[in-house]
């Protein structure tokens, strides 16, 4: 899975994982020092590791093109890989799609699942499965220092569509209008706390610095159900891992209970997790 950090990446692994794919890493390409101001290492290394996916940052330098394909190579020549799943979804700027065509030479697939989608569907999907995701870097003019930080949310979504129809900006930011940082998703066994952070602008971008950020539990206490009802074998959903009992009482439990029942949970995916990697 070529990881970004951002929301079209981690929607891109939800749905491929929900599809059958098997994915067994998550992988960024980088220059030999990365100073990404949207998507930071350090806050990648947490998100695999609520995901409870190995991260893998493959160095490219010029020419990239080469660079690429022999970092896809090895990764089809070495661990086996077949494909690679992107969050792309569409064409930028009328080019090629770059990973298609650095794959084609070395014999790996590509997977886009979000190839081609509407926009503000893509968006509504990711509230509606309860990622939780931070505007982190925006790009001038089309919009401003006070939208880093921002969650996005249904009011985020619609003034967004204000924003595209006064200039034209692609609603999920396709053409570099800004980028965003996952905090949270189905599939993470944590939450990413970002503890502080400051606001930091250029000439033509505003971008979050941060401070502090940790893995900390998940504290939902709203319903938990991503409609994917079936237990296993020891009576736990594998869709949101709460017990029947804990299903059926979660609309009469006080928050604290939630809180605690949301600890056990992150265990429980936990396990999970570490029961298909090591069967894989």
């Amino acid at each position: 899975m070529l990881w970004t950090g951002g929301k079209d990446s981690a929607l891109a692994l939800y749905e491929a994982s929900q599809n059958g794919h098997a994915v067994h890493c998550l992988v960024t390409f980088a220059p030999p020092q990365p100073d990404f101001l949207a998507h930071p290492l350090s806050c990648m290394k947490l998100q695999a590791h609520a995901l409870g996916l190995p991260h893998y940052v493959l160095p490219v330098r010029e020419p990239f093109a080469a660079g690429y394909e022999t970092h896809l190579r090895n990764l089809r020549n070495e661990m086996g890989i077949d494909t690679v799943i992107t969050g792309d979804i569409a064409e930028v700027a009328g080019n090629p799609n770059w990973i298609r065509e650095r794959s084609r030479p070395v014999g790996m697939q590509v997977h886009t699942p979000l190839w081609g989608r509407d926009r503000k569907t893509l968006l509504q999907q990711l509230l509606s499965h309860r990622f939780s995701v931070r505007f982190s870097c925006v790009k001038k003019p089309w919009l401003t220092a006070i939208w880093v930080g921002r969650q996005l949310d249904e009011r985020a979504i619609a003034d967004l569509e204000i924003v595209r129809a006064r200039t034209g900006l692609d609603l999920c930011g396709e053409e570099g209008e800004y980028h965003t940082l996952v905090t949270d998703g189905p599939q993470f066994a944590q939450a990413i706390n970002l503890s502080s952070y400051s606001v930091r602008e250029t000439e033509s971008l505003a971008f979050m610095e941060i401070h502090g950020q940790a893995l900390a539990a998940k504290m939902w206490t709203e319903s938990l159900c991503v409609n994917l009802c079936k237990l296993d074998d020891n009576g736990v959903c594998l869709g949101c891992f709460r017990t029947v009992e804990e299903i059926a009482r979660w609309s009469q439990m006080a928050d604290p209970e939630k809180v605690a029942v949301n600890i056990r949970l992150s265990t429980r995916l936990s396990k999970k997790i570490c029961e298909v990697t090591s069967h894989e």
